[in-house]
């Protein structure tokens, strides 16, 4: 059975059932698992939504046109302090704001195995990339740049966890497996996963950590505002590239985008690409002042679709310059860390021989400059001719 399974904080749990509400997602079925409370939510009444390539040719259908039903649902189980959602259709947008961000990847560190990756997701915090997808054949080591954070693995799952978890998962916000389970075993799995988050990781991963710090937030609000009203493009809207939403890869299509905010006029871009120019005109044109600027949200209307909002900073990608930190799906990320681990180990596999004597006076070293920024870029491999080194610098967070 595919599983996808996030993880609600305890304090996001009673907001995510408020959204729920507000969506059309109801419960219908309530029951007790291994000690969990499961209940079922469903999306009962769901609105048609209308097909806009229909109206072209609405004389073709007579009288009656064709709307498309999404239904949708969530599964909500509920532990002491410990929530797991799994999601069903486009349930996994309305669940993803409230999740834990680091849940699928610390899964992954305990249970992936690091010498079969599928395919990774990456942030970059200097260069021209920002974001990159890289897909690998069968049996490809785990391959990390000095720089990327990882945002997403596909990989194998370790001999241990089979049996439990399957032969392969995919990891990010959210865990997918194909588990060889029954659904009135899901709670004994989810309680599995519960201790797994107790062991230590098998292997460290680059990532992100949330920014908490009140001040800290507000300083690279500020920057970002800044980024917005200038004129440098150090800011750019999500679906330039490509948005994770859990494990699911979104990319831009046909979308329609409105830009709103309370006590503004409404502005359809309908024949305008939603960048950085129009969000500026529309800000300068409906004279929306600066403390309103993230109070604008970005409707988005697409085919068979029901038409959804949401807020600016959810739509922006940025990266805040010498800082390590990077907007994400509207909470500001630092990199964690297992950056400054994954140097040493660079360093460390340095294989180091002892000095000749008749050369003890002398300083033949290579002398190894680090720094602890993403921009420095660790070696990639042991030197293809053995000689005599002298390490000289650690690297020290």
């Amino acid at each position: 059975m595919k599983l996808n399974i996030f993880s609600v904080a305890t304090d996001n749990v009673q907001p995510m059932l408020d959204k729920f509400e507000v969506v059309g997602l109801k419960p219908i079925h309530t029951a007790d698992q291994a000690g969990w409370e499961a209940t079922f939510f469903f999306s009962e009444e769901e609105e048609p939504n209308a097909i806009p390539w229909v109206a072209t040719f609405a004389e073709f259908f007579g009288d009656t046109a064709p709307q498309n039903l999404n239904y949708f649902a969530a599964y909500v189980f509920k532990r002491g302090n410990r929530c797991f959602v799994l999601t069903y259709g486009k349930s996994h947008f309305y669940v993803r704001p409230f999740c834990e961000h680091d849940f699928g990847i610390e899964i992954a560190k305990r249970i992936a195995n690091e010498g079969d990756i599928r395919q990774t997701a990456s942030k970059k915090f200097a260069g021209k990339k920002k974001k990159e997808i890289k897909s690998y054949t069968s049996n490809t080591p785990l391959d990390i740049e000095s720089g990327e954070s990882v945002d997403y693995l596909q990989a194998a799952i370790t001999l241990d966890y089979r049996e439990d978890l399957g032969k392969s998962a995919k990891f990010g916000g959210s865990v997918l497996v194909n588990a060889p389970v029954e659904k009135g075993k899901i709670g004994d799995l989810l309680s599995r996963l519960e201790d797994l988050l107790g062991q230590e990781p098998r292997f460290p991963l680059p990532r992100t950590t949330i920014v908490t710090e009140e001040s800290q937030v507000a300083q690279f609000d500020a920057g970002l505002i800044e980024a917005i009203m200038g004129e440098h493009e150090s800011t750019d809207f999500t679906h330039s590239g490509h948005d994770l939403v859990g494990v699911d890869f979104v990319f831009a299509g046909n979308e329609r985008y409105t830009l709103s905010c309370r006590g503004y006029a409404k502005r359809s871009l309908d024949d305008q690409n939603l960048d950085l120019a129009a969000l500026r005109s529309y800000v300068e044109d409906e004279g929306v002042d600066r403390g309103s600027i993230f109070d604008i949200r970005i409707q988005v209307e697409n085919e068979g679709q029901r038409t959804y909002s949401k807020p600016l900073k959810e739509a922006l990608d940025f990266i805040v310059d010498g800082e390590n930190v990077m907007l994400s799906q509207g909470r500001w990320v630092r990199f964690n860390e297992d950056y400054i681990d994954q140097l040493n180990s660079y360093i460390d596999s340095i294989s180091v021989e002892p000095v000749e004597p008749e050369l003890e006076s002398k300083d033949l070293g290579i002398r190894v400059q680090t720094r602890t920024s993403p921009r420095s870029r660790p070696p990639r491999r042991p030197p293809s001719r053995p000689g005599t080194y002298r390490k000289t610098t650690r690297c020290t967070p």
